[in-house]
């Protein structure tokens, strides 16, 4: 990222790098300099794993649509077995649970992101790049996750889906479809 320091254009870490030259009145700049750069550079490890955690809640709400909607088609065409039917709502109830997993850790990581941005150079000093998040603890518990309007409604709907798929097949409805 770049920003304007004066008339200059300077990346973002050259001007905070600038900016503790100038606190530091040009005493211990370089020593500074180099630990803000793996301060960033820390964060920046971070925020690259928040990204990841937040793309697998994506990939499984997929997979839930995909693996139920799988399990009705084969219903479907396996002479109408109704318990292939059923079986579409495990997919929906395992995907939830591990989709809170993974939200309730991205929370975790972006507590501890915060938690770096503002520690001090002495403290970071003591444990520099550290990926602990046992320290942070006012993040919901997995509990409260799982039921969270995130996770719960859109798993929740497919289960409810598969469900009214059952229940119209029960009652004849494929029956008077077919020829």
């Amino acid at each position: 990222m770049r920003v304007r320091l004066g008339y200059l254009p300077v990346t973002y870490s050259s001007a905070l790098a600038i900016y503790f030259y100038a606190e530091l009145g040009g005493q211990g700049a370089a020593r500074s300099s180099d630990m803000l750069q793996e301060k960033v550079k820390h964060l920046e490890l971070i925020q690259s794993v928040v990204t990841r955690m937040a793309g697998n809640s994506a990939l499984f709400k997929g997979w839930s649509v995909t693996l139920s909607a799988a399990l009705i088609g084969l219903a479907a065409a396996k002479d109408a077995r109704i318990q292939y039917a059923l079986l579409g709502c495990f997919p929906p109830i395992l995907f939830a649970i591990l989709d809170a997993f993974y939200l309730r850790q991205e929370r975790l990581f972006r507590k501890l992101y915060d938690r770096v941005r503002k520690t001090n150079d002495v403290e970071w000093e003591k444990d520099p790049f550290t990926m602990d998040t046992r320290v942070i603890t006012t993040v919901d518990g997995w509990g409260r996750t799982v039921f969270s309007k995130v996770v719960f409604w859109p798993h929740f709907l497919v289960v409810v889906t598969v469900i009214g798929v059952v229940v119209i097949w029960c009652s004849g409805l494929p029956k008077l479809c077919s020829p």
